[in-house]
């Protein structure tokens, strides 16, 4: 694939992926962020519309009271009508009924529009105190067994009780109502007085229910404390569905785990009254929720799809300017690829491009002077090649001389000489064939034999060696000359000027993954202020001999193995000197 097609595509794709997320997540927002907003306004109106519920059962619940706050009513409750003769009991009942049923109209539903009908059922008469909107008198032939009555008759007097009835059962054929009833008890004398039951017309409380108070395409339900329904605008519902029955239909459909986008069903919402229990279970459809948020969907799309494509179109513009000084150069690389070095790059793209053609034009001054000092250096080293093959000569001669030597020795019986010939065959043998940097300390210790065999025929009884040497680091690698470099120190500059025989103590030993070298004379030792220049590689001559060996073998050690590894030196002037190595555990 073609650069400039790798670009358009690189550009064409990131663009795509950046604007289509960028959609995406204003969509899943947007849609969201309405359906939040949504469903806090309905939550709103549900509070409000219970708020306003809460206030119209606050005034009913107390007219409820009026018959125990009342003097009269409340005299006319705890009347015994027993002690009357049966004549005048008759019309003390009657008269009794006509105060209070007058105080029910005047003083109770006259001043609350919204009650549809109030009913006193005294328990000291067989008379009911009732007004109602149509002077429709109760039903009261079974009233003891209405489940009203009996869930009220067993209250203390301090609750009311809220319920519901379709064709009540005390007025026949009437409206459907909702009613309050508490029981009326006297707790001086701890005596039940009576009932008092008020009824609200439903149709009175559509207009705090109905339809003009919610959103658009929304449903309510509303319970009583015991679940029992008071009122729904889903018509389709039966009446005397209970709450267990919706929240059920509810959890099944599942409507609040649903995805945003893809819900048909409703979202429900629960608002409770605390002061009396009830419960408005709000559906919201989603219709509504979304409208306002297709529009916006919409136009972001369409947005969207607008800047996809004016993004190819700057892609296609930008992607020529960037390749027409990129295909420029590229016909220049391809004659320096055929061999034409002169050529140089002329264009003139301010920015970064410019360094670009820079570069190239040094790389190419760079290349041609590489190629004209690489044949200068070639000629050289085809001359040194010879030199060096010359110089073969020497070495080879040497040894051919030695073992000449070396044989006539063995003739005449010198037994001496012809091992040190040998030695220094074998060491000079080392020298010329071993070319590796690295060599077994085995094969190190093989050649310190032979090293230390010359040397004490030339210092003869002027040192000797003692060994502690682990059989196990032999398979280790380590550099050339390092062992040999230390005891040739000692011999050299230790034992210098001295007259008795000198001690070399050499360790070698394997320390968790490191080979540990200690070599320790007891020769003059070195003074304070010069050991922390031998190592720095500064040279100090004594007697005619350098010190430059230690800093050598300390600098080929930290370039073959790294620089946490080298020498230490130990010394006390005129007692000893304790040469520290410390190498990894390489093996062979």
């Amino acid at each position: 694939m073609k650069f400039k097609t790798r670009i358009k595509l690189t550009v064409s794709i990131l663009v795509t992926v950046i604007v289509l997320m960028n959609s995406l997540m204003i969509v899943l927002y947007i849609a969201d962020t309405l359906k939040k907003n949504a469903l806090q306004s309905t939550e709103s109106v549900s509070k409000q519309i219970l708020m306003t519920f809460d206030n119209v059962l606050d005034s009913v619940e107390n007219i409820s009271r009026l018959p125990l706050i009342d003097d009269e009513i409340f005299a006319i409750l705890n009347k015994n009508y027993e002690e009357y003769d049966i004549g005048i009991r008759t019309y003390e009942k009657y008269r009794d009924m006509d105060k209070v049923v007058k105080k029910i109209g005047n003083e109770m539903m006259d001043k609350n529009t919204i009650v549809y009908g109030i009913a006193i059922f005294p328990f000291n008469t067989d008379l009911v105190y009732s007004k109602n909107r149509y002077a429709r008198r109760p039903h009261t032939e079974n009233l003891e067994h209405m489940e009203w009555y009996k869930k009220i008759n067993q209250t203390d007097g301090t609750e009311i009780v809220l319920f519901r009835k379709g064709e009540d059962e005390i007025y026949k054929k009437e409206e459907e109502v909702i009613s309050i009833a508490r029981l009326l008890y006297n707790p001086m004398k701890e005596k039940k007085l009576g009932i008092i039951r008020v009824d609200i017309a439903m149709r009175d409380l559509e207009n705090i229910w109905g339809k003009k108070n919610l959103m658009e395409g929304s449903e309510v339900v509303v319970l009583n404390e015991e679940d029992e329904l008071l009122f729904t605008s889903i018509q389709e519902k039966n009446q005397n569905t209970s709450w267990k029955k919706v929240k059920k239909a509810i959890e099944e459909k599942n409507p609040l785990n649903a995805s945003p986008l893809a819900r048909k069903e409703k979202s429900a919402i629960l608002t409770k009254s605390e002061a009396y229990g009830v419960s408005i279970m709000t559906f919201v459809s989603p219709e509504v929720i979304y409208r306002d948020a297709y529009g916006t969907i919409r136009v972001i799309l369409l947005f969207s799809t607008v800047c996809l494509i004016t993004a190819f179109i700057m892609t296609e513009i930008i992607s020529r300017q960037i390749m027409r000084p990129i295909g420029e150069l590229q016909e220049l690389m391809k004659k320096v690829r055929d061999g034409d070095l002169t050529v140089r790059s002329k264009i003139s793209v301010e920015g970064d491009f410019e360094e670009v053609c820079q570069s190239f034009n040094l790389m190419v001054e760079k290349t041609e002077e590489l190629v004209k000092r690489i044949y200068k250096e070639e000629q050289e080293k085809n001359l040194m090649e010879y030199r060096a093959l010359q110089a073969q000569i020497s070495p080879h001669f040497t040894l051919n001389t030695i073992n000449t030597i070396q044989w006539i020795a063995r003739i005449q019986g010198s037994a001496m000489i012809e091992r040190a010939l040998d030695s220094l065959a074998n060491i000079l043998t080392f020298a010329v064939r071993e070319n590796r940097e690295k060599i077994s300390i085995g094969t190190e210790l093989k050649q310190m034999e032979y090293y230390l065999y010359i040397l004490s025929l030339r210092y003869y009884n002027k040192f000797n060696v003692y060994m502690d040497i682990e059989e196990e680091t032999k398979k280790y690698l380590t550099i050339k000359y390092l062992l040999q470099t230390i005891v040739e120190n000692s011999v050299f500059h230790g034992f210098d000027n001295m007259n008795e025989c000198g001690k070399i103590k050499v360790s070698i030993k394997k320390k968790s993954n490191n080979i540990i070298y200690e070599i320790e004379d007891n020769g003059k030792g070195i003074a304070e202020e010069k050991t922390a220049h031998i190592l720095d590689g500064i040279k100090e001559f004594e007697s005619g001999k350098s010190k430059i060996g230690l800093s050598n073998i300390n600098r080929r050690i930290q370039l073959v193995f790294g620089k946490q590894y080298g020498i230490k030196i130990d010394s006390q002037e005129g007692k000893y000197t304790k040469i520290i190595v410390v190498i990894p555990a390489e093996e062979e």
